[in-house]
């Protein structure tokens, strides 16, 4: 028996076998089976989401609270900042921006010119109480009544419609008005009342109303109790100057109409009756 012949590298498994005598395509397979048993070993599995877990839905409420906080406190800061924002533009009130905004609120507003003799509004107003016992006035006569209370030459207009008397009083200067009105209506009671009080687009609710109109008729010298009553009839006798007016008539009743009052009159009863 031949002691030195080749022993096939199939057959030997120790490890004093070189690499040098292991074939290179046993070698790569070798390689091959390693790097497949490493991979297969060391990759970590994956961790799918459970929406159903426990830990996770106890964590999802808090999870909303904080998105709910963050939306709240980015409103509140983009409130804040507008009202920042408004307060500095009133304040300010540049007239590329102020102008517009002014002509925005007077919603398109064309007031009429202011043309009333007042002496001669009287003499005929007299005449006409006295032998129709009835008196119309017009919405420019009607501010021009308005205008005899007022102590400035405050810029003042009227508009009438069947329910309500809006006065209307520029706060600006004279060639780009601004105008704060105050609504006066009738009610069921068939008695006058301040009902609103803003600009012309849009009223002020509340409070902020009730002040707008005090500082509205705070200008044309009136007070509330003046306006208001258990007549509607108080309101005209008070806006009429009864120093120039008629002394033989008394109103009765006033009705409104689109773009004029009429005032209907009784004559006046001898002292004693």
């Amino acid at each position: 028996m031949n002691k030195n012949k080749e022993i096939s590298p199939l057959k030997q498994v120790g490890p004093e076998t070189t690499r040098e005598k292991i074939p290179a395509s046993i070698q790569q397979f070798n390689q091959y089976n390693y790097y497949q048993q490493q991979t297969t070993t060391d990759k970590p599995k994956s961790r799918k989401f459970n929406l159903l877990s426990p830990f996770k839905l106890l964590l999802m409420p808090f999870k909303l609270l904080g998105l709910i906080r963050k939306a709240i406190t980015t409103g509140c800061f983009f409130i804040v900042l507008g009202i920042i924002l408004f307060v500095l533009f009133i304040v300010f009130r540049p007239v590329f921006l102020w102008n517009p905004f002014k002509d925005f609120l007077n919603e398109g507003l064309q007031p009429y010119p202011m043309e009333i003799d007042m002496q001669g509004f009287y003499e005929a107003a007299s005449i006409s109480a006295s032998s129709t016992r009835r008196l119309e006035i017009t919405e420019e006569e009607l501010a021009a009544l308005f205008k005899q209370h007022l102590t400035d030459e405050t810029d003042l207009r009227t508009q009438i419609s069947p329910d309500r008397v809006r006065v209307m009083v520029n706060v600006e200067e004279s060639d780009h008005p601004l105008w704060l009105v105050a609504d006066i209506s009738k009610n069921e009671a068939d008695t006058f009342s301040l009902t609103n009080a803003g600009f012309v687009r849009f009223g002020f609710p509340g409070g902020i109303n009730s002040v707008i109109g005090d500082r509205i008729f705070s200008v044309l010298d009136l007070k509330k109790q003046q306006v208001a009553g258990n007549s509607n009839t108080r309101f005209f006798n008070f806006l009429l100057d009864h120093a120039r007016f008629t002394k033989n008539v008394v109103l009765k009743d006033v009705e409104l109409e689109e773009g004029r009052i009429t005032l209907n009159f009784e004559s006046k009863k001898p002292e004693g009756f």
